[in-house]
């Protein structure tokens, strides 16, 4: 086999030429492209395999209303024996009042609760014009539900009392005439129901049917309670939708990611042994725009200066204003970096001989 000789600071570098073998490994960096997109596609199919629902927590919702009728005395004017809700009533013609309660409580599972309620009839005397201000009142207990487990996460309550208007109307009248007294009166009228237990709530039905007035407007309060609660600590757990599809997207993602560590690592190691090759790529990559390919080698003439350092030589173009001048003597073994200066020329030799010394001695890369 024919030889390759090489001398650098004194010193003589053999190499063996060989049949031209490509050591470089051609590995683009661009193959990283439709792994990054396997990659979000397998995390995605993933991601959409997976679901996530919350747990501890009781949700139920709370429904209520209050009908009611207004039942008459005998009288020449109204056939009827009562009137329906939602209109306005003549004090005198008023025999009773019915109320209709309905509730209901309903949880999404299963608890672990009791409930109870009653129904109290409040007649009141107030400032007049202010509410806010009670000047007498007196409670009765019309009604009390006994106390009752929930099962299977509902119940409801359906309860009617029948309040005696003349009753309470003729009590405040007399109140307030003993008194002498200006007074608003009002019977008010509630359902109280009480859930203990792992649900704890407390609502209120409550209607006001005015008293002492010539004419009657009963109002409603029982929208306040309708509503929608949770209770208890939320946890999050994490559960499969579709056993295949994550699957299908975990093999994506953990081949994409093991294929694009190949791709790097054979990017990296791409030059394997070729020291030569590898520093003529750097050479090329940092001073690519300065270097100008000759075809034919050089003439060496006497004032020819030979450089052992490749910034030496960059130090020198930058002297003398003037390009790098590249040749390959002998295609993937010597190669020549030529500076033409105006009154010497600057040469650094690249070849795999001293390159291939620094690798078996285990010395330092020159690039």
């Amino acid at each position: 086999m024919e030889e390759i000789e090489y001398r650098k600071n004194g010193e003589t570098y053999k190499i063996q030429k060989r049949e031209p073998i490509d050591e470089v490994r051609h590995v683009p960096l661009w193959l990283l492209i439709p792994m990054v997109l396997f990659m979000v596609l397998g995390g995605y199919l993933i991601f959409a395999s997976i679901g996530t629902e919350s747990t501890g927590q009781t949700e139920y919702k709370v429904e209520g209303d209050i009908d009611y009728q207004v039942y008459l005395k005998e009288n020449d004017y109204y056939t009827e024996k009562f009137l329906e809700s939602g209109r306005q009533y003549i004090a005198g013609l008023i025999s009773a009042v019915r109320a209709d309660f309905n509730y209901q409580l309903a949880a999404d599972e299963n608890t672990n609760a009791h409930y109870e309620y009653e129904i109290i009839a409040t007649a009141k005397a107030t400032e007049k014009g202010d509410k806010s201000k009670i000047l007498y009142e007196k409670a009765e207990t019309l009604k009390r539900g006994e106390v009752k487990e929930i099962t299977q996460g509902t119940f409801r309550i359906h309860d009617n009392v029948s309040i005696d208007y003349a009753k309470y109307n003729e009590y405040l009248k007399n109140f307030r005439s003993e008194f002498g007294i200006s007074a608003d009166c009002l019977l008010d009228l509630k359902m109280i129901v009480k859930v203990d237990g792992a649900i704890k709530t407390e609502d209120v039905l409550a209607m006001n049917i005015p008293l002492s007035t010539q004419t009657v407007d009963i109002m409603i309060d029982a929208d306040a309670i309708n509503r929608e609660e949770k209770v208890g600590e939320a946890n999050q757990e994490i559960y499969i939708k579709n056993i295949q599809l994550l699957v299908v997207g975990a093999v994506m993602l953990v081949a994409s990611i093991a294929a694009s560590g190949i791709i790097i690592y054979l990017h990296k190691t791409r030059f394997g042994n070729n020291w030569y090759a590898e520093a003529l790529y750097k050479i090329f990559k940092n001073y690519g725009t300065r270097i100008v390919n000759v075809s034919e080698n050089f003439y060496e003439p006497e004032n020819t200066m030979r450089v052992s350092e490749f910034i030496e030589l960059v130090d020198a173009a930058n002297t003398e204003n003037a390009p790098i001048l590249y040749c390959e003597v002998v295609p993937e073994y010597k190669a020549y970096f030529v500076v033409a200066g105006a009154n010497a020329i600057y040469r650094y030799t690249l070849t795999r001989a001293y390159q291939d010394e620094l690798r078996r001695t285990g010395q330092k890369k020159e690039f």
